[in-house]
């Protein structure tokens, strides 16, 4: 029996890091780069105004070589919980790195943003728009001229 304790590793902390949220947050995120086929346990804790910490929380991630493996949770309560403590822990190689943070909601004014998963900048926007007014005008095939 003592054998099979003696096979066990102590696991790493590679990470362990506190993030402040309020109303606005809406998921704290962890992102952890190449972790060499190894899993690593991104554990998340609620902090109480008393300081008191309670894990909400426990996912496994798996970052193969050059690619970065990603975790949101997103029953953030602020009132409940006004920080966030993450920790990242494994037996086996350090990840190449970990960011974790408190993301805050956004808004575009129309219900819903996409900045977050298209990453356009302004100019190409003004572009596109540019050649749906030219392509509009010239439709009618007098190019936006009156008869």
């Amino acid at each position: 029996m003592l054998a099979g304790v003696a096979g066990l590793a102590a696991a790493a902390t590679f990470h362990d890091s506190t993030h402040s949220v309020s109303s606005n947050t809406s998921h704290i995120f962890v992102d952890v780069e190449d972790t060499n086929g190894s899993d690593v346990t991104v554990t998340i804790y609620g902090i109480d105004s008393t300081g008191a910490e309670t894990q909400v929380n426990q996912t496994t991630l798996n970052a193969p070589s050059g690619e970065v493996a990603s975790y949101q949770y997103e029953d953030v309560n602020a009132t409940k919980y006004p920080e966030y403590r993450v920790t990242v822990e494994g037996t086996g190689d350090a990840p190449v790195s970990v960011e974790s943070g408190a993301a805050d909601e956004t808004s575009s004014g129309a219900g819903f943003d996409l900045s977050e998963t298209f990453a356009i900048p302004g100019w190409v926007i003004a572009i596109i728009a540019l050649a749906v007014v030219a392509g509009l005008l010239s439709a009618n095939g007098n190019g936006g001229r009156r008869r």
